[in-house]
């Protein structure tokens, strides 16, 4: 009997939590045949890929860490679609 290897069909989509202190936030996970992209469910705008699922949580943290850095650097000069961005972090990071 020979054996049939079905190929994945790429992207494999998967719904996951990022915990941040005690707080969870959806998230979306693309698994690729090379890399593995992490979205942010409420805020797809924040993204971050890595090598693992792991990976690419642990990058999507530091790629809203350092958008949370950079609203606040320049808060007065957000405009109304940036603020919105801005306090969803600070929802997630206060």
């Amino acid at each position: 009997m020979k054996a049939v290897i079905e190929k994945s069909k790429y992207p494999i989509v998967l719904r996951d939590y990022l915990s941040i202190g005690n707080k969870k936030a959806r998230v979306k996970i693309e698994i690729h045949e090379d890399k593995v992209i992490s979205f942010l469910d409420s805020e797809e705008d924040f993204f971050a890929e890595g090598k693992t699922v792991k990976e690419a949580k642990d990058n999507l943290i530091n790629v809203m860490l350092d958008e949370k850095e950079f609203f606040e650097r320049h808060k007065e000069e957000l405009g109304k679609p940036l603020i919105t961005k801005y306090q969803k972090l600070l929802e997630l990071f206060g």
